[in-house]
């Protein structure tokens, strides 16, 4: 039978019309998805550096009886850094622990003999449960933000970032914990926070506010020094409209409050405390435009540090309420970044965070069960 519409005159135009018109679809789907890739590629890659800079953090909440704190807390992103599966160790008993830290603080005690590495109130004490089951720190610390006995648990400030946030090992296999205390001293609650520390036996780092510091709270940071603990710095004021005007970093005035911290500090504890570990009140993650200062203070050799995990106690009235709830919500932070080895803990130490106070000890509790041992920030 003669196919009389393929001898219409206009058949071949059209099919070569159709088929071109086929090419170009089948080009333009190609071009949207190459367009599609690129644009992907770029946003991971920036959410990636992000993360790497610790900028990548979840939303917080305000402060606690300031309502116009940024955010403080964490929540849920694309996770970053190692996931090894926690540990089931259990604390070791008494006896265990005891010998344990007999020979750690034999250890400690020889190591900072040697060390040329000056302190600002000498060779000092430790925190003589730093560790968990058998390990047994050998960080090697050379800062002068805590005393000589505390340098075998005392890590950089940029490793710690790296461990934080790329899963970097701090200590080799190891799972350090740094608990952080924001916003003293003060005369009504830091001398509780530094005895339940040391009946737990484990070191903190405490980031300063300058006009918290003064002869009256001398003593607080006189023990800090002595019993093992890192010293930090956290601005002068906290005035957040005098740092970030318009919520854009001002450099002059961040240069200016850490030089005006540091100077009170080391006129109160002596000249040779140097203090390069620098937390921005609100965080990191709050401000616009904080490049400038970030690397003024580098020049320096100082360095920011955010945090990897929250007990809540800055999320208002919204936050953790039991010790209970704010361990959870510790080990809920630290799940959100992937579980790495390194965790650093964003808590307060003022007065009216009592809860925190009383959460301490299920705190150290619950990352001990996770095998982590506790160290200082430097």
């Amino acid at each position: 039978m003669t196919n009389h519409f393929q001898e219409h005159p206009d058949f071949h135009q059209r099919r070569a019309e159709a088929r071109k018109k086929a090419q170009q679809r089948r080009l333009l789907a190609f071009l949207v998805i190459v367009v599609f890739a690129i644009a992907m590629g770029i946003f991971i890659g920036y959410r990636l550096r992000s993360v790497k800079e610790g900028r990548l953090v979840p939303p917080a909440q305000h402060q606690q009886g300031n309502p116009t704190d940024p955010p403080q807390s964490q929540g849920t992103f694309s996770p970053v850094g190692t996931n090894p599966e926690s540990s089931t160790q259990e604390t070791p008993n008494e006896s265990d622990q005891s010998g344990q830290d007999q020979d750690l603080s034999q250890g400690q005690s020889d190591q900072a003999s040697g060390s040329e590495t000056p302190a600002a109130t000498g060779k000092g004490k430790i925190q003589p449960k730093a560790n968990t089951g058998d390990v047994v720190q050998n960080a090697q610390g050379k800062g002068t933000n805590h005393n000589k006995a505390a340098s075998v648990y005392a890590y950089p400030i940029m490793a710690v970032k790296e461990a934080m946030y790329e899963g970097k090992p701090l200590a080799g296999d190891k799972k350090i914990a740094f608990l952080t205390f924001d916003d003293g001293p003060s005369s009504e609650s830091t001398g509780e926070l530094l005895d339940i520390l040391a009946k737990e036996g484990v070191p903190a780092t405490f980031f300063l506010v300058g006009k918290t510091m003064s002869e009256k709270t001398l003593p607080f940071l006189k023990r800090m020094m002595d019993e093992g603990h890192g010293l930090a710095l956290h601005s002068f004021s906290h005035d957040y409209s005098y740092l970030y005007p318009g919520r854009s970093a001002n450099k002059d005035h961040i240069l200016e409050e850490y030089d005006k911290c540091h100077d009170l500090l080391k006129s109160l504890l002596g000249q040779d405390v140097q203090v390069n570990v620098w937390r921005y009140p609100g965080g990191h993650m709050s401000w616009k435009n904080l490049d400038g200062a970030d690397k003024a203070l580098a020049d320096r050799g100082v360095h920011w540090i955010d945090w990897n995990s929250t007990n809540g106690d800055a999320s208002g009235k919204g936050g953790p309420k039991t010790p209970q709830a704010q361990a959870d919500k510790v080990i809920e932070g630290w799940t959100a970044y992937g579980k790495p080895n390194c965790i650093t803990v964003l808590m307060h130490d003022t007065p009216n965070k009592e809860v925190t106070r009383q959460s301490i000890p299920l705190i150290v509790e619950t990352l001990r069960k996770e095998g982590f041992s506790f160290g200082i920030i430097e």
